[in-house]
């Protein structure tokens, strides 16, 4: 089976005309409920499997379950948005603790109510550990990092598109962090080492262990 992994960061991909690319592969892991439409040319529009964060299920269960925005613009998009990848399966692989057990549960409920066909599934171990020890960091592991463990279990030639943390290309023009979020043009965070995790994507796919793509796929 052939992989594709979108890390949520896909800015780098504005432009690349990557997205047939993208389509063509046989299984496409994408994180944190990215928006597709308008980006479709550059990202492709499949999507096998969604792995969200923390911070993604506080998302989904403010909008969904909050009584205040029911009826809400908001809440009717995120519905959309879910109805869209509808029979895609939403992969919770980090620690589970009580609180987002409950939360989990609570919007496994709401789909079912508006009878969207999305499935959750969580890790029986948590993911943290097994992805220090794969790729020997003592770091917290990004999202990316996690899907890219995780895709290693049952996929053999594998791609990512958009594993690129930095404001600027490597021609030094400045880039979004989030396609979708043309507001965003600055990300910090103290939770993740981004530059050791680049570091390391880029020296392991020299070795020809996956695919790193950073560039365009059309000229």
């Amino acid at each position: 089976m052939k992989i594709v992994q979108l890390l949520e960061i896909v800015s780098i991909l504005l432009g690349s005309g990557c997205g047939k690319d993208i389509d063509a592969n046989d299984f496409v892991l994408r994180a944190n409920l990215a928006k597709l439409n308008g980006y479709m040319d550059d990202v492709g529009q499949r999507t096998s499997m969604m792995m969200i964060n923390v911070g993604t299920v506080r998302k989904l269960h403010n909008v969904l379950t909050n009584h205040s925005t029911t009826g809400s613009k908001e809440r009717a998009d995120m519905l959309q948005y879910l109805q869209s990848i509808q029979s895609v399966m939403l992969l919770y692989a980090k620690e589970t603790g009580r609180d987002t057990a409950k939360g989990l549960q609570q919007i496994a409920t709401v789909l079912e109510e508006e009878s969207i066909p999305v499935q959750f599934a969580f890790n029986l171990a948590f993911a943290i550990g097994p992805t220090k020890r794969r790729w020997q960091t003592n770091a917290y592991p990004s999202s990316g990092l996690i899907m890219l463990t995780v895709a290693e279990t049952f996929c053999k030639n594998i791609t990512l598109y958009g594993f690129y943390p930095y404001n600027k290309d490597s021609l030094g023009a400045p880039i979004l962090h989030h396609s979708y979020q043309p507001n965003l043009t600055e990300f910090h965070t103290k939770a993740h080492n981004f530059d050791e995790e680049h570091r390391l994507l880029k020296n392991v796919s020299k070795k020809g262990f996956f695919g790193l793509v950073l560039k365009p796929c059309t000229p």
